[in-house]
């Protein structure tokens, strides 16, 4: 017998041949063909030791041959199998690394126990039933195929063989991607004046991706983004000189996210205030100096120290205060820092 195909289909053969016995004569014979698991039946009749029953289909058959001369009878059985007997083997060698990205990449290959050549294959969406390659695309062999880039999301692919059988066959797989895009805050402590390196840049609230972050911050442009060796684990930066700071945050797929606009950590403004005599100490205890004008550093959050000379040095006279009225003062030489 020869199987049936899957295009077109119902093209199954069984071939009969009968073997006379010596000097019988007569080859008047009957051939019939019946369909035991199926309704079927098909006949021949001519003076012929051999005949093919074709554009049979899948299932199994009873072969009939009558010798109309002798009515003697014999029969077999054939049975066609489907042809449609490969597998699909998916290979999803890569999810989606960053949101929205088609990075997610799937490749396919069949395997079969006699089917040696090559298939044709095409990928839908499974909800809208979209055409994700463009058309139908032909690999020469078994597989693997060439990567096919996708989307996060639910696919499913139809593979036919471009050769004998030409069986199809289908199934379901998934791409798997990030619910959201990369987003972070950042938090920055300024320079003060001493030390001139004590600027901070701390990466906070950072979320979407897949997790696992790792952070660069530099006044060098991140030489190459998606690599993690160019990352730390630890999203606090301390002890920065003045610059501008490129900010990335990098996730555990290793897609980088820039936190823009760039920080700039400026040295301050040097301080400058006028020491105003409010009140002379006419007597005792009585005097009242203040702080006025103050300008540069930081801008805000000023303390004050009051000093006072004792012939060789300025020394601290008061604890430090965040007023600027220092009163009760008597006969001296004193400064404000």
């Amino acid at each position: 017998p020869t199987d049936p195909t899957c295009t077109p289909g119902s093209d199954g053969q069984v071939q009969v041949d009968v073997t006379l016995a010596p000097g019988l004569g007569s080859t008047n014979l009957r051939y019939d063909i019946d369909g035991t698991d199926m309704v079927y039946h098909n006949d021949f009749i001519g003076n012929a030791d051999t005949n093919t029953f074709t554009g049979l289909g899948i299932g199994n058959y009873l072969i009939t041959v009558t010798n109309t001369d002798t009515n003697c009878v014999i029969q077999t059985t054939a049975e066609l199998q489907d042809s449609n007997t490969f597998d699909i083997h998916i290979d999803v060698t890569s999810d989606v690394v960053c949101f929205g990205s088609s990075t997610g990449t799937v490749e396919f290959s069949i395997a079969d126990a006699t089917y040696i050549a090559g298939f044709n294959y095409q990928v839908f969406e499974q909800i809208t039933n979209t055409d994700m390659t463009g058309g139908v695309l032909n690999n020469p062999n078994l597989g693997p195929t060439p990567a096919v880039n996708l989307p996060e999301g639910d696919y499913y692919v139809v593979i036919s063989q471009d050769n004998n059988p030409m069986c199809s066959n289908q199934k379901n797989f998934s791409i798997a991607g990030p619910s959201a895009a990369i987003m972070a805050n950042t938090k920055v402590t300024p320079i003060t004046c001493n030390p001139s390196d004590n600027g901070i840049i701390e990466i906070t609230d950072t979320a979407g991706g897949w997790g696992g972050y790792s952070f660069y911050v530099s006044t060098t442009p991140n030489p190459d983004p998606s690599d993690v060796g160019n990352y730390v684990s630890n999203p606090k930066f301390e002890g920065l000189l003045a610059g501008s700071y490129e900010m990335w945050v990098i996730d555990s797929k290793g897609c980088s996210f820039q936190i823009l606009p760039n920080i700039v950590l400026a040295d301050p403004v040097q301080i400058t205030a006028d020491l105003n005599i409010i009140t002379e100490n006419c007597s005792n205890f009585e005097g009242v100096i203040q702080v006025a004008n103050v300008l540069g550093g930081q801008g805000s959050n000023y303390s004050y120290q009051l000093q006072k000379f004792d012939g060789s040095s300025f020394v601290d006279e008061r604890a430090v205060q965040t007023t600027t009225t220092f009163g009760g003062l008597g006969e001296g030489q004193y400064q404000v820092i």
